[in-house]
């Protein structure tokens, strides 16, 4: 199949709090390249905090207006630059959003998630995003996944290889307790993959989805304020509230690990450096979780993760102002609003945000790669 040409429906950020679709060119063939026509695409507290320009790329100049974003995405392969192999057209895939250069020393040493050059797709830099009709995306940086899996769940790996990484990074081993802090698309996830690995999960939070983290396998829910402290082995801090890795540090044991997930709305947080030392914690950051694709496919694919659980509604890919709007008042039952990219050609989609919108999303709850809880 020839790789396609003209122009194309894009999302577009002009500048803070303001949307438009866009006609604009179909990406030119590129070596080692695939193109995609985007299927669905999911929205989460990450492309909120980009919308209101209130991200830290933002702040700090690593990302700019006019802004595409776009990150947790499925689609069909369109057509293939001639020199890429294992994927061919039809196939149905997912993305890892990290472009890394591959050259430096991050990269060499397979931090590409650290890359200091990296852009990530829809988030940061200025490569556009996948909220457009197509998407043109580095091979390597593809999945395929089966025919059974409803493509609006398989939006679902891009935060799930997060998940895995802090599973990953805190050394998860069956029988261990673990306390998960948050009850967005991470967290959520988070007591799954866990439950499965054999984990007594429990869930700290605030909102009435802990209720949702029990039937998902928690073994108990607990307001942040009643939490029992030097209670967990693992604690996974998937919320990104400001406070939250203090709690992490107090209702950690002994030799306890914290993976911190979760982006904080501010750059200080409070964090009681007294337990990390007296209790020898290990803190990691997580950032993404580029090995960890293929891994999040076969999850979704054995039915270890209840998409069903997580994703609150589809609507049209036109009306994506509304569920920005969805997410900023916080009007979900479940965390995971889906963009259907399918339905016939908008006659005339949206081209501003309404000012009478929510003026703001709450802050903190998100993750390059995470969701609003």
């Amino acid at each position: 199949m020839t790789w396609a040409e003209g122009e194309m429906d894009a999302l577009v950020f002009p500048r803070a709090r303001q949307l438009e679709w866009r006609r604009v060119p179909i990406p030119a063939e590129v070596p080692g390249h695939i193109l995609v026509r985007i299927d669905r695409l999911g929205i989460c507290g990450t492309d909120v905090h980009l919308f209101t320009g209130d991200i830290a790329y933002m702040k700090n100049g690593l990302s700019a207006f006019p802004f595409r974003p776009g990150h947790e995405w499925a689609g069909t392969v369109e057509a293939v630059a001639p020199d890429v192999t294992g994927l061919a057209p039809g196939d149905r895939v997912v993305g890892e959003p990290f472009l890394s250069c591959g050259h430096c020393e991050q990269c060499r040493r397979g931090r590409r998630n650290q890359c200091p050059t990296r852009n990530e797709l829809g988030v940061r830099g200025d490569t556009p995003g996948a909220a457009a009709q197509y998407l043109r995306i580095p091979a390597e940086n593809a999945a395929r996944f089966a025919d059974h899996v409803d493509p609006a769940h398989a939006v679902l790996c891009e935060p799930l290889v997060t998940v895995l990484h802090a599973l990953s990074a805190t050394r998860l081993e069956s029988g261990e307790s673990v306390g998960v802090i948050g009850t967005g698309t991470l967290g959520l996830l988070a007591v799954q993959v866990a439950h499965h690995m054999g984990a007594r999960v429990e869930v700290l939070g605030v909102s009435e989805r802990m209720n949702a983290a029990v039937a998902m396998g928690a073994e108990r829910a607990v307001l942040v304020a009643d939490a029992i402290p030097d209670r967990y082995d693992v604690v996974l801090e998937m919320s990104g509230a400001d406070g939250s890795l203090a709690v992490a540090t107090r209702v950690a044991r002994g030799g306890g690990r914290i993976a911190q997930v979760g982006m904080p709305g501010s750059e200080l947080v409070p964090i009681d450096a007294v337990a990390v030392v007296t209790k020898g914690l290990q803190i990691s950051g997580v950032l993404g979780g580029i090995p960890f694709l293929a891994r999040a496919v076969r999850l979704l694919e054995q039915g270890v993760v209840n998409p069903e659980a997580l994703v609150d509604r589809q609507i049209s890919w036109r009306h994506y102002d509304q569920a920005l709007d969805l997410l900023m008042r916080r009007a979900l039952d479940r965390p995971k609003v889906i963009l259907d990219f399918t339905g016939p050609h908008a006659d005339s989609p949206r081209s501003s945000f309404p000012t009478s919108l929510h003026p703001s999303a709450r802050k903190g709850d998100h993750n390059r790669t995470g969701s609003m809880s």
